[in-house]
């Protein structure tokens, strides 16, 4: 049945198109190289303690009971007296421009 209905459709014109196998398929956006507009889409700016947007939030790995928090800004890492040694990242755009500076001890130089 499926031959005749093949058949059927041939004679009236219409032709029959490319396969999966054939068609030319288009790199996927994760393996392409990024482009300098979305460079800055990888950088976080959540400070997960206050639950407020900052340019200058980066991961602390440290073993505060009290906070659940690792991301944070550097105004509750002054507040909960984290010190700049536990921290891993240095994404914010502070830290890129070297203008990051910590109120509470001594700022880690990368």
């Amino acid at each position: 049945m499926g031959n005749s209905l093949q058949e059927a459709l041939l004679k009236a014109g219409l032709k029959p198109g490319k396969s999966d196998k054939e068609r030319k398929k288009k790199p996927e956006r994760s393996k392409q190289p990024k482009k300098a507009i979305e460079k800055h889409h990888q950088q976080r700016n959540l400070c997960e303690s206050c639950e407020k947007t900052a340019p200058d939030v980066e991961f602390y790995n440290h073993n505060i009971s009290s906070i659940k928090a690792k991301w944070l800004c550097i105004v509750c890492a002054d507040k909960h007296s984290i010190s700049d040694e536990l921290r891993k990242t240095n994404q914010s755009d502070f830290a890129m421009r070297g203008t990051f500076r910590r109120r509470y001890g001594r700022t880690k130089k990368f």
